[in-house]
């Protein structure tokens, strides 16, 4: 997605009239394909899916639905209400992703300290 982000601004900049449609529908595709293999992938190789991997869906399930209330809030309806709790939102949802990671690490590794037999 950051490769792909400055030629989806030149795109959107470039064409004033598709701009912000291009801009949102864009990213929102995307990750509607991110959950979509992270669900392939798991299906192809049974793999369970554990508590980081259904919080990465549900962040991506988040950022599409974002982009879209965007998508609406900006062009549909023309109001830019949302453009605060777009911006911020985004960079949360992003950096939420390592604290989350993080501690279900720890916990997983003092469980299985827990279980190892000496």
């Amino acid at each position: 997605m950051d490769q792909l982000q400055p030629f989806v601004m030149d795109l959107a900049i470039s064409n004033r009239a598709l701009g912000a449609s291009l801009w949102y529908v864009t990213w929102a595709f995307i990750e509607v394909i991110c959950i979509w293999f992270i669900y392939k992938i798991h299906s192809a190789y049974q793999l369970p899916a554990s508590k980081l991997t259904r919080y990465i869906m549900f962040c991506f399930l988040s950022l599409c639905a974002l982009q879209l209330m965007r998508y609406a809030d900006r062009v549909v309806f023309e109001t830019d209400l949302l453009l605060a709790i777009y911006k911020y939102v985004i960079v949360s949802i992003n950096i939420s992703v390592v604290p989350f990671a993080m501690l279900w690490l720890v916990k997983d590794m003092r469980a299985d300290k827990k279980g190892m037999v000496i």
